[in-house]
């Protein structure tokens, strides 16, 4: 028959002490898995989140300082082709009166008076080149610093 009552509550105990042992072998398993997911979602929000912001800021000011380069780069071509245009006609200026200075010693006596006149007309006229050459780039400068 039954016999010892001991006995008989040897599989009940086993399968009791198992399932305890099985549910805080869960217990432990679900605490840590909902701790990972905890950290995860720390990690995104303090990690991950801040560095797509910085990405697109960082993609924003890349495009920025192109922009900016190119406006530099196309002030510059500009100026420098303005410079040509002023230097060449401040060369054209400068072969004028070279060639009023030689008509001036090749001309006679009652000529040349009008000559050294015109003479002196075109070294004011190359002398205002010249300063408008010189102020050119501080107009430029100013100008730019205005924007």
């Amino acid at each position: 028959m039954l016999g010892n009552s001991s006995e008989a509550n040897k599989p009940c105990s086993i399968h009791s002490a198992s399932l305890t042992t099985w549910t805080t072998q869960l217990s432990t398993l679900e605490s840590r898995a909902a701790e990972h997911d905890r950290l995860s979602s720390e990690l995104v929000l303090h990690v991950a989140d801040p560095l797509k912001q910085i990405a697109l800021r960082y993609e924003e000011i890349r495009k920025s300082h192109g922009e900016y380069a190119a406006r530099l780069e196309k002030e510059r071509d500009g100026s420098y082709g303005e410079l040509r245009k002023v230097k060449g006609r401040y060369d054209a200026v400068c072969q004028e009166v070279e060639n009023r200075r030689k008509r001036i010693e090749s001309s006679f006596d009652f000529g040349k008076q009008k000559a050294q006149h015109s003479y002196q007309q075109q070294l004011m006229e190359m002398h205002n080149v010249k300063v408008s050459k010189r102020n050119s780039p501080k107009r430029w400068l100013k100008s730019a610093y205005q924007e």
